[in-house]
């Protein structure tokens, strides 16, 4: 079964990256909940390699995609990236979560922070 990734909401004013709740990566999937304002932030925190997260996409008729794998980032060597946000008819699966992949190699170098947030 994949973990879950809490959405957290980020407050109007600024938040420090470590004030958010990361979860361990998991080589079996991760999920989470998407609304379109969501975006995933991947901290790497392996010293010596750079691990990835694929982000798999849903097929939509007006999207123009497959289905298939259609976001793959990886985290530089000590560094955070983001991903997103995600439109919701591209990414998420009937249940409304954008799923997760990553090696077993990279799992246990990645933490990751589902953030949402509001426009405007």
């Amino acid at each position: 079964m994949a973990t879950a990734i809490t959405v957290q909401e980020l407050p109007a004013n600024a938040v420090a990256i470590d004030d958010l709740t990361f979860t361990a990566g998991d080589d079996t999937g991760m999920t989470f909940i998407n609304d379109g304002n969501t975006i995933l932030i991947i901290k790497n925190t392996d010293a010596a390699a750079t691990p990835a997260v694929t982000a798999d996409g849903v097929a939509a008729a007006d999207s123009g995609r497959d289905g298939t794998s259609v976001a793959t980032l990886a985290a530089g060597i000590g560094n955070i990236a983001i991903l997103g946000p995600f439109k919701t008819r591209n990414w998420n699966t009937s249940t409304g979560v954008v799923d997760l992949s990553m090696s077993v190699a990279d799992a246990p170098n990645l933490e990751l922070a589902a953030v949402r947030y509001q426009l405007g």
